[in-house]
Formats: C-alpha cells, sequence, structure tokens
C-alpha cells in the first residue's frame, strides 16, 4: 500500500491511498501525517505554542516538548506588574498572571514601578502634586519630611494647611475663627 503525499514531508495522508507495486510520484509508504497540508506537522516534528498538534501524537502545545513557551508571573494584587517569585510557564498566561516580572510589592496594587511617590516637605501626610518621582519603593529622605502617594496638598510649606483642615470664619478679625 502507498499513501499519497501531498505536502512532501514523507508522511502519508491516511485518507488516501492505492495498492501498486511500485510507489508513484507523491505517493509513500506510511500514513502517518496528522496534516497532509502542511509539511511542517508530521511525527517528529518539534511541538510549538501554536494551538495545533505539530507532532502528530493527538496532543496540542505540550509544555514538555514546546520550544517557544513563555514565563508568566502572578499579578495578585491587579496592577499590572507580576511577582517575580510566583510563576509560571505557558503557552498563555492563565487568568491573572502577566508577562512582566517587576512588580516590588505584590500584595500592594498602589506601589509598583510606575508608583508616583509625592514630596510631603511638611510631613502632614498629604503631598506636593508638583514634585513627585516614579519608583518602587518609597524613597529616602530627611528628618521632618516624607514621600506619600497622596497628591492633594495645598500648601506643602505648612503642615496645618491640607485637605483635612478645617476653616472657620474670622468675621471680626480678632484672629480666630466664629464656630457658632
Amino acid at each position: 500500500l502507498w499513501w499519497v503525499d501531498l505536502d512532501g514531508d514523507q508522511y502519508g495522508n491516511a485518507a488516501f491511498s492505492l495498492q501498486s507495486c511500485v510507489g508513484p510520484v507523491g505517493w509513500i509508504d506510511n500514513a502517518d501525517d496528522c496534516d497532509d497540508s502542511n509539511e511542517l506537522r508530521k511525527p517528529e516534528a518539534q511541538e510549538t505554542c501554536d494551538g495545533l498538534d505539530n507532532d502528530c501524537d493527538d496532543e496540542v502545545d505540550e509544555l514538555d516538548e514546546v520550544d517557544n513557551a513563555e514565563t508568566f508571573y502572578k499579578d495578585g494584587d491587579e496592577d499590572g506588574f507580576g511577582d517575580p517569585n510566583d510563576f509560571e510557564v505557558a503557552c498563555e498566561a492563565s487568568d491573572g498572571f502577566v508577562a512582566d516580572n517587576t512588580d516590588c510589592a505584590p500584595e500592594d496594587g498602589a506601589v509598583h514601578p510606575e508608583t508616583l511617590w509625592f514630596h510631603d516637605d511638611d510631613d502632614d501626610g498629604f503631598g506636593d502634586a508638583a514634585d513627585s518621582t516614579q519608583q518602587c519603593d518609597k524613597p529616602e529622605v530627611e528628618e521632618g519630611e516624607d514621600y506619600v502617594l497622596d497628591d492633594s496638598d495645598c500648601d506643602d510649606t505648612l503642615a496645618d494647611v491640607n485637605p483635612d483642615s478645617t476653616w472657620w470664619l474670622d468675621a471680626d478679625g480678632d484672629g480666630t475663627g466664629n464656630v457658632d
């Protein structure tokens, strides 16, 4: 028996056979091809991450055989940056995994390599929107100042002037506000 080999990969198509003493041109002595329209899909072919059974063993994208699997990193805090210490090797990222491995605070979605830290010169817990740095870890500072994630300070030179301050109207001009 001879089987047609339309893609020329030396593996025949089981759907088309003929019996002859000598194989005609384009026919082969086996019926092992799983895709006779693609010469790259045949027994002993390299399995790759492509959603196909490249080596005709009825298995698709076998991780122990693929040559182009990728490493994906767990993004537990859903900030788009993965934990370099928690990863998987796969053809495609599973839910909750990303290709990036630069998360410096894997459990805190507010802190990552693109985090903006705002200088808090008066150390009131509110930062100056015009004075920031982008980095993972909180920047080192001198005593009496800080870096924070909040950029809403009204006046970064006065600790008691910030969004949490309560202001009272001084209707009589004596320097104290009227609470009534």
